[in-house]
């Protein structure tokens, strides 16, 4: 009988046999649970113990998935923020609104009402992930590995793991190089170094053909020169392109320390690491690129990339780990761009966090997003070059 009646109708008739089921005597009370038994399928003790409930003569509240968010006036604002940010995940959302607010502001792209304003800088890191989780679930895009271990002076350069990095000044840079080879290492393809200050998040790319000691020195020798502070060490995997004797050279001749991870330990130099996925497989994908013109539009996209990534995108650091038997509890410091972290790191003068400030202003997230991506689909329209086989 149960499968005949709705819950509406089962509802309805608890509540008509429920009227005056307190004050009844013994025979009517044991009348109203058999007809319950009969009509709604209701075992003995289920009956009763439902004619024992009080009347559900109020309407059931509203499902807490009918109700608006008092931030939907403002989802607008949000996800064009959201894709200024290269899709940010709440928690450095949520840090990056307000610097990302005051620029988008000024370059006439965002024009929010005093109200829109305080939503923007009240909404939470949970509530960001829940309104743009539809959003994010549409975006989703592996490799190939190139890495030839070197073993020849593993002696000569230090092992560094990652906990000895805690104290790092900033031209402490890990070193790593990303291959775009498209899943076939034949025939020259384009490598792009990447380098990660560990004090500070700063990243720098470098892109060059092959994989030649000339290549690499060179590339490395100009990226250092756009950095805004001294390299003082070197930290890199052992691949034979960082673990030779040219590179070592390179930095014994600038006095630059250079130091390696261990053996099969890529958590040794996670800072890198975590930025290849992070930003150049994200913007760049997996495809292939080995002719000029693929170089010449490189060396135009990376430079962008790099100073969106130092301007506009809030990392976190770990503050500390602490182990409560098999859990593990981690404190991260507040999400900061990595300009802001150089600004503030005890090293840097005040004057020179003014200088550093000054010389970086005047950028608009949106509109440099909208010229890097204008590059990649250039440089993704350009045909290959031969593959060897």
């Amino acid at each position: 009988m149960v499968d005949q009646l709705d819950k509406s109708t089962r509802e309805q008739l608890l509540n008509r046999l429920r009227e005056g089921y307190f004050k009844a005597s013994k025979r009517q009370k044991t009348e109203a649970v058999q007809t319950l038994m009969r009509l709604g399928g209701y075992a003995r003790k289920s009956a009763i113990r439902a004619l024992n409930k009080p009347l559900s003569s109020l309407p059931a509240p509203p499902s807490r998935r009918n109700r608006h968010s008092k931030y939907e006036c403002v989802m607008p604002e949000i996800r064009a923020i959201w894709r200024a940010s290269n899709f940010l995940c709440g928690f450095r959302l949520k840090a990056a609104i307000p610097l990302f607010l005051e620029h988008m502001v000024q370059s006439g792209e965002l024009n929010p009402d005093a109200r829109s304003r305080r939503l923007l800088l009240s909404v939470s890191d949970a509530t960001l992930d829940r309104l743009l989780s539809s959003d994010r679930n549409r975006l989703r895009f592996h490799g190939r590995c190139t890495t030839r271990p070197g073993s020849l002076l593993y002696p000569q350069i230090p092992v560094k793991t990652f906990s000895e990095w805690s104290d790092a000044l900033p031209g402490c840079i890990a070193v790593d190089w990303v291959a775009f080879c498209g899943g076939d290492d034949s025939g020259e393809y384009i490598s792009v170094l990447s380098m990660v200050d560990i004090a500070t998040a700063w990243v720098i790319y470098a892109p060059f053909m092959g994989r030649s000691d000339r290549h690499f020195t060179q590339a490395l020798q100009d990226a250092f020169e756009d950095l805004p502070f001294p390299v003082v060490a070197l930290h890199a995997d052992n691949d034979t392109t960082f673990i030779n004797n040219h590179a070592l050279h390179f930095c014994k001749a600038r006095s630059i320390s250079m130091t390696r991870t261990r053996p099969y330990k890529p958590n040794d130099n996670c800072r890198v690491e975590q930025k290849n996925w992070d930003v150049l497989r994200r913007y760049l994908g997996y495809s292939r690129y080995d002719t000029p013109a693929h170089l010449a539009l490189l060396v135009r996209i990376l430079p962008l990339v790099a100073l969106y990534q130092n301007l506009f995108q809030p990392s976190t650091r770990l503050l500390e780990k602490t182990r409560n038997g098999s859990k593990v509890h981690r404190t991260f410091l507040p999400p900061r761009t990595p300009l802001q972290q150089l600004c503030e790191h005890v090293s840097t003068s005040e004057d020179r966090s003014l200088e550093l400030l000054r010389s970086y202003s005047g950028y608009s997230p949106g509109r440099l997003l909208q010229q890097i991506h204008s590059l990649i689909d250039e440089l993704q329209n350009l045909p290959l070059g031969n593959i060897l086989k």
